[in-house]
């Protein structure tokens, strides 16, 4: 219809399916050490982390207090599931821990928008070997340093466009490889190409209300990662990666000095997205989506007692991620910036 507004390009939301290429190196698998006898690749990180729970015995799973609720899953009915408190550098708390984790305990340690945690934490981790350490890199892509922990999980469907991934590496040693079920990820991979078919981005409703559909369904399973994912991720050049969602970070912290999360800039660490703290986070988050600028909301809910950590839950309510990821360039960024400087 004529005089019809044209329709801004989203910014963020979930990736498109990535195009097929082949890195010089061996992609994401080599950055990350995947070998053929190190690493269990299930279809999600909940089923990896399960798996490992069952293999090793488990009798006490504890995990931060600000944790997405779909890891919680990973946890049968006969494994306690406990929690433990962060600073607000979202480092554990080193005083908590050092009392309250025993022998045998699995712990899980977040490496949170990419960033891992602080000196205190990693050398409590290396002196503490009675207990086996999980690093969930779920948001990181590529950490400052090498991993602090025992196993190393992945989950490459949040940083790449990839249909599904759940990766469990051994940092050191062999892991005995699980017997994997039939898959079936063919749907997984639907939202990301109508996303990628949709070069305007205009139609976001529906491929967003696919990969919602797409999202709910996740379960823990025996279903490993997907061919598709796995040629993929092999295919992608990561330091390319790595070095546009630095750019993007660093034009943010420079026009968003005063609510970022992080202070100063991503030189030692390839970030998720740029995170701030906002006291009326969803109005800014309505806001921005009104703008066509999709940011993510870290986590609306979490499995832990809000009575007990109730600065986790309040932290719930008011982080935003802005997003910086290898889709967008500085211009992008300079758009973001300003939609959140209008919204504020």
């Amino acid at each position: 219809m004529a005089g019809t507004p044209e329709k801004k390009r989203a910014i963020g939301g979930f990736l498109p399916l990535e195009t097929s290429s082949q890195s010089v190196s061996g992609g994401i698998l080599e950055l990350w050490g995947i070998g053929e006898d190190n690493a269990w690749m299930f279809s999600n990180a909940r089923s990896a982390l399960a798996h490992l729970l069952c293999q090793f015995d488990i009798q006490r799973l504890i995990l931060p207090a600000y944790i997405c609720p779909e890891l919680a899953l990973a946890a049968r009915n006969d494994i306690a599931l406990l929690y433990y408190p962060l600073l607000d550098t979202l480092s554990p708390k080193v005083e908590f821990l050092r009392d309250y984790v025993r022998h045998g305990d699995c712990v899980v340690g977040v490496d949170y928008f990419g960033r891992q945690p602080d000196e205190e934490f990693r050398a409590f981790v290396a002196g503490k070997r009675d207990v086996l350490w999980v690093e969930d890199r779920a948001q990181g892509l590529m950490p400052a340093a090498e991993p602090w922990a025992d196993l190393v999980l992945y989950s490459p469907r949040k940083l790449f466009g990839v249909p599904d991934g759940g990766i469990l590496v051994r940092t050191s040693g062999r892991l005995v490889q699980p017997q994997y079920a039939a898959v079936s990820a063919e749907k997984r991979a639907l939202p990301r190409i109508h996303r990628r078919q949709d070069s305007q981005e205009c139609d976001n409703q529906r491929w967003y209300e696919e990969y919602r559909r797409v999202e709910e369904n996740m379960a823990v399973s025996s279903e490993p990662v997907s061919d598709l994912t796995r040629t993929l991720l092999t295919g992608i050049d990561p330091m390319k990666i790595v070095r546009r969602r630095q750019a993007n970070f660093d034009v943010l912290a420079n026009l968003l000095p005063e609510i970022a999360f992080f202070p100063g800039i991503a030189e030692d660490f390839a970030p998720l997205g740029f995170p701030v703290r906002l006291d009326n986070r969803d109005a800014i988050w309505k806001s921005l989506c009104d703008a066509r600028i999709f940011p993510a909301r870290y986590w609306p809910s979490l499995p832990s007692d809000p009575d007990s950590f109730a600065a986790e839950h309040q932290l719930s309510r008011e982080i935003l991620v802005l997003p910086c990821d290898q889709r967008y360039d500085g211009e992008d960024m300079r758009t973001v910036a300003t939609a959140v400087r209008n919204a504020l």
